[in-house]
């Protein structure tokens, strides 16, 4: 490997560190492992939910923000002094929302006067507003605190509150096997109009008198930016949120604890679009019998899980276990924070060794994405599970857990198993040294590749006559619909026979192929420019510039730029002209391919960036190192 010089090997380290920051990630943090002894004991101070509101707590954009604060990242905010909540209240279920940030961090709620935990409650970015809803305990003096690692406005909204009790009739959880309420997508449903209202009737399960029910509302297709806001049917409309959408039609959720009436509650969304409920539960009212099930124990916030740093992550269609931290637990309150995503996807939270059902606890939308989700889980015992269906790094974060029963567990464990995925690599002359250089495919690891690289073939045009062949191939698009099966990755090394003015046309082509064949990613190589006819110069140069724009747009969340042009350029012995790859650059080419699907798929790289050196694991993107100074010496040649 190119070892990197001192200000490469710098950003890398800023790199790692920010994405540490991200989740809360400390060093001295708390890692215990699944399955580990009983972290904590039965006999904490037990409560019962009051609904509050919805109603804002504290506002930093505002002249009187309803909070102090206590340094330049910290604010703090008085819960148990305000007039709708009792003053021995224990802890407080809050939606705290981060405005956009300069660079990414993370937002911390706690117990006000505590130090400051190891964990994180959401995860700012700075392109979108983001919220996350959490039960968070009330310190001694009646606070809560909330810190910002990175500059930001804060809100935070209530919705309720727990109160001391050793039994109770009303306010009590009662956990259900998780399961759909409403899709509006569903037979073909119309989008939601922007500031529309949806009803939500009570649920069968739940009493007439129920309190509140916690719900998972997911957001998708919305047609511009807007959020969430939620009051018992038949109330004025709130003035609080609880989810912020950002007009990129991206699935987003947001798990919740929401008054209702014996009617139900009402959501409103600003930005309009499709909205998802899913049930997890409800909290009792005053007809219900009195006991001491159901009643909610908050602890400090504590780590849990961390897949990063607890092998395995949760690999696609896999399924992690997480034992119970604490006896006597039928549910547990936890912040989920998705991480290292290989793609769009969900994840689901339901009790271990019971059937998964039909609902999401979190949505991933892109590769590599960052989130987190309060998520209400009821367990068995043996604990909880988390089923992903494209691959996650996860961690758990406790705030509590309600007491009463777990259910019983009546299956073993889902397998977790890093699969094998089926990669076509769709290319022109430029990748087809991979023929003739046939041992140059031993470099393509960790993957099922399919070839298929022809001379003259273009993206969506007819193709060129080869005189090198003698024949006339067939598109990229035709290639891609052809091949057999189903495929995974699609990677992208063709288009240097196309003129740029139809360039965006044939781009979303290949991608749409990409997907009628089922590839939920496309890996699209830029191009070459180093080449000696000023025609042919401009037009990659073109297709790059469109390339370069065209991959970040929503639309094209599913492809990601591979930067060989940048990648190849310091390497110019690769190639014969500056564009088609001699035996080097043929497994240059093809080490590249094989990094790229496994920083996709966070597996081990294939081959370490220098001889006698492990193997990266997880992979990073190589366009963040650079090439192997001897990339053929690592494959013994």
């Amino acid at each position: 490997m190119r070892v990197p010089d001192l200000p490469v090997r710098r950003a890398l380290v800023a790199v790692v560190v920010v994405l540490a920051a991200i989740v809360g990630l400390s060093a001295g943090g708390d890692r215990r492992v699944p399955g580990a002894a009983t972290a904590f004991a039965a006999g904490e101070a037990t409560s019962a939910y009051r609904p509050v509101g919805p109603l804002r707590l504290a506002d930093t954009r505002q002249p009187v923000c309803g909070c102090s604060r206590l340094d330049a990242n910290t604010i703090s905010i008085d819960v148990a002094g305000r007039p709708a909540v009792p003053d021995d209240a224990l802890a407080a279920a809050v939606t705290v929302t981060a405005l956009s940030t300069a660079t990414a961090g993370f937002v911390t709620a706690y117990p006000g006067g505590s130090e400051l935990p190891p964990t994180s409650t959401v995860n700012t970015r700075w392109d979108r507003v983001v919220a996350n809803s959490a039960i968070i305990p009330i310190g001694p003096d009646g606070t809560i605190e909330v810190f910002s690692l990175v500059p930001t406005h804060i809100v935070v909204d209530i919705t309720g509150v727990f109160v001391p009790m050793d039994r109770a009739r009303d306010g009590r959880f009662v956990p259900v096997a998780p399961r759909r309420l409403i899709d509006t997508r569903l037979g073909g449903g119309a989008a939601l109009a922007p500031g529309a209202d949806l009803p939500v009737p009570r649920p069968p399960e739940a009493a007439s008198d129920a309190t509140a029910l916690v719900v998972n509302v997911t957001s998708l297709l919305e047609s511009r930016p807007g959020h969430l806001s939620a009051r018992p049917t038949g109330q004025q409309p709130a003035t609080s949120s609880f989810l912020n959408a950002n007009g990129t039609g991206q699935a987003l959720a947001s798990s919740v604890i929401l008054p209702i009436s014996p009617d139900g509650l009402t959501i409103r969304t600003s930005g309009g679009g499709h909205l998802v409920v899913d049930l997890v539960g409800w909290f009792t009212g005053p007809s219900a019998s009195e006991s001491a099930d159901g009643l909610f124990v908050p602890l400090a916030p504590t780590r849990l899980l961390d897949t990063r740093e607890q092998r395995p992550r949760i690999w696609p269609g896999g399924t992690i276990e997480l034992a119970s931290p604490v006896a006597g637990a039928s549910a547990l309150a936890t912040n989920l924070t998705i991480t290292n995503a290989d793609r769009r996807g969900h994840v689901t939270a339901y009790p271990a060794g019971t059937t998964r059902p039909f609902t999401s606890a979190i949505n991933p939308a892109m590769h590599d994405h960052t989130l987190a989700n309060m998520a209400i889980t009821r367990i068995s015992d043996r604990g909880a599970a988390y089923y992903a269906h494209a691959g996650v790094d996860a961690v758990v974060d406790l705030t509590g857990y309600f007491t009463g029963a777990p259910a019983t567990a009546s299956s073993g464990p889902a397998p977790n198993q890093a699969g094998r995925s089926r990669v076509l690599l769709v290319g022109d002359s430029t990748l087809a040294s991979l023929g003739v250089y046939t041992d140059g495919r031993d470099a393509l690891l960790g993957f099922e590749p399919i070839v298929d690289a022809q001379s003259c073939r273009r993206l969506l045009r007819p193709s060129c006559h080869s005189r090198v062949t003698n024949l006339t191939p067939n598109t990229a698009v035709e290639a891609i619909l052809g091949t057999p099966g189903v495929l995974d990755i699609v990677v992208v090394k063709a288009g240097y026979n196309d003129w740029f003015s139809d360039f965006p046309v044939e781009f979303h082509a290949v991608v749409e192929a990409s997907r009628i064949k089922g590839a939920h990613t496309i890996v699209w190589l830029s191009y070459n420019e180093d080449v000696a006819r000023e025609n042919a110069r401009r037009a990659y140069h073109e297709n790059n510039v469109d390339l370069y724009q065209l991959a970040r747009l929503p639309q094209y969340g599913d492809v990601l730029l591979a930067d060989w042009l940048t990648y190849s350029r310091p390497h110019p012995q690769w190639f014969d002209d500056g564009t088609h790859a001699g035996r080097e650059g043929t497994y240059a080419i093809a080490d590249y391919v094989s990094r790229w699907v496994a920083a996709i798929e966070h597996k081990p790289c294939p081959r370490p960036w220098w001889p006698g050196q492990p193997s990266p694991d997880p992979c990073p993107n190589p366009d963040l190192i650079g090439a192997p100074t001897d990339v053929m010496a690592l494959y013994g040649r």
